[in-house]
């Protein structure tokens, strides 16, 4: 368990989550980890992509994951959009709009 929570500030994109997020389920089916860690670590990996997502594939793949753990129940919807709104902004300050307009 504590090997995980090693992983999750190694989350340098949204592509990564996703191989993150089958090692955690891998580890759930396998009875490695229990239900409240795998949702523990699912959320933590989710909000390390929500602040690296900065290309528009990026941020259309982090939406797929945020799906996908609402729809495993991993997370609320609440929670959801929250972070939904964090890849979002990230995503802006990345923008060649916004790059332009401080350079």
């Amino acid at each position: 368990i504590f090997k995980m929570n090693e992983l999750v500030p190694l989350i340098c994109d949204v592509h990564v989550m996703r191989l993150f997020y089958t090692f955690v389920n891998t580890s759930w089916r396998m009875d490695l980890i229990d239900d409240a860690d795998r949702k523990r670590f699912i959320k933590a990996g989710l909000t390390e992509a929500a602040n690296t997502t900065a290309c528009t594939k990026s941020t259309a793949t982090f939406k797929l994951c945020l799906k996908k753990a609402q729809a495993d129940s991993l997370i609320t919807e609440f929670e959801g959009l929250e972070l939904d709104r964090e890849a979002e902004v990230t995503h802006t300050s990345h923008s060649r709009f916004i790059k332009d307009m401080w350079a």
